[in-house]
């Protein structure tokens, strides 16, 4: 007579609404920051693959423990459990092993340093200078994305060879996985040399970028959005 294994682990019927949403907070809480800080890693070096597998393992274990300890659902057997211990301990190791694997090496991100940008704006078929000048790209660990701050080279752009010149570029962002360039115009103070109907949009410009050799140079933008008419170019300095 074939005998088949019974399971490991066997629901509980939940007595009330309030198991239900503690187990999707907990879920919510627990498991779904490990697989996002997973799917957003920018660097996937195999001591940050196994960093991430680590942190899962353990986030989902802790679930597993915390659904049986509010009585979602019941370990049948003793062995189970320890497995649980066992697999959390595995996981803290494996994690904290790539860790100290990595500690005091230098994470390098290839787009850091300072870049020559030029913006360049078509009216009525001509290429007007907009804004040229020096920006220092650096990575930021908190939005996931490189960041720029723009060198201040206004008298360059303040003059009668620059008439739809603008004063800075500034809050700029590159997100290097989708290659987006996005960043905001400060126009001058109304003068002669700069009027108001010159001024550029003062809404974020977004563009996507593409490479061209060492040169980063922008696409065509959609003609309904604000950067409609204007072209970039990043070059390595």
């Amino acid at each position: 007579m074939s005998q088949s294994n019974p399971p490991t682990v066997t629901p509980k019927p939940i007595e009330n609404w309030l198991a239900l949403v503690l187990a999707i907070a907990f879920a919510a809480g627990i498991v779904l920051p490990s697989i996002l800080y997973g799917l957003l890693l920018r660097q996937r070096q195999p001591a940050d693959v196994l960093i991430s597998c680590g942190l899962s393992l353990f986030a989902c274990i802790v679930y597993l423990w915390t659904l049986h300890a509010i009585s979602v659902i019941t370990l049948r057997d003793r062995w189970m459990s320890q497995a649980i211990f066992g697999a959390a301990i595995t996981g803290i190791l494996g994690a904290s092993v790539a860790i100290y694997k990595n500690f005091g090496t230098t994470t390098t991100y290839p787009l850091e340093g300072p870049w020559e940008f030029r913006l360049q704006r078509t009216i009525e078929g001509n290429v007007q200078c907009t804004w040229y000048g020096e920006v220092m790209v650096v990575n930021s660990i908190s939005k996931n994305v490189y960041v720029g701050l723009a060198g201040d080279n206004r008298d360059q752009n303040d003059s009668e060879n620059c008439p739809y010149g603008v004063k800075i570029v500034k809050s700029i962002e590159w997100n290097d996985r989708s290659n987006q360039f996005s960043f905001l115009i400060e126009n001058f103070t109304p003068s002669a040399i700069h009027p108001k109907e010159r001024f550029a949009p003062s809404t974020p410009l977004h563009f996507s970028l593409k490479a061209n050799g060492d040169d980063w140079i922008s696409e065509e933008p959609d003609k309904n959005s604000s950067a409609s008419g204007f072209n970039m170019v990043l070059h390595r300095q």
